[in-house]
């Protein structure tokens, strides 16, 4: 960024760049230092929130909208998080859909997955190739869908989950998959 403009709303800061030639990962949007607003020309990358996008590593092709949606998320790819900390912390993510408030939070090996719903696919461990919809639907999941073999896990209502069963289908409020 070689110039900004910068406007001051009652203490708070709200700076946006004019002219930016480097290409790299820019802020375009920021209100008092922090980030509302971001691209990278490099990994092809944009963010809108809050924060959202910040401290994410090889997340090329991936949309983060959302305050904190994304922050922190590694390996995320082609994904797609919408939603007040959607996919925050989230780790090897890639080609995944996470839609709600908290949807995929701190969810580890959720490649593949969609995930919608308040707190859906929270902090869900190898849910890879899963479909989880509705509040906590998959929540702290930990199913392993990780395997050489395609596994897949669908889930949906409020507090569903695969009970750590792959190739399994989960339907109803509360109802987690047993043997």
């Amino acid at each position: 960024v070689t110039d900004s403009s910068t406007l001051t709303f009652a203490n708070s800061k709200l700076t946006a760049p004019i002219f930016n030639a480097s290409g790299a990962s820019t802020t375009l949007i920021s209100l008092n230092n922090a980030s509302l607003l971001s691209a990278s020309s490099t990994q092809h990358f944009i963010s809108l929130g809050f924060a959202s996008g910040t401290s994410t590593t090889n997340n090329s092709y991936a949309t983060f909208i959302g305050g904190g949606a994304g922050v922190g998320a590694t390996d995320a790819a082609y994904a797609n998080f919408l939603g007040i900390s959607a996919g925050a912390g989230a780790g090897n993510a890639y080609h995944s859909n996470f839609i709600g408030y908290s949807t995929g939070l701190n969810a580890y090996n959720g490649y593949n997955s969609f995930f919608v719903g308040s707190g859906a696919g929270s902090f869900a461990v190898n849910a890879a190739n899963s479909i989880f919809i509705g509040p906590s639907a998959g929540a702290s999941d930990s199913v392993d869908n990780t395997g050489s073999t395609a596994s897949t896990s669908i889930a949906i209502g409020q507090f569903s989950g695969t009970g750590g069963f792959s190739d399994s289908i989960a339907l109803g409020h509360g109802v987690i998959n047993s043997a």
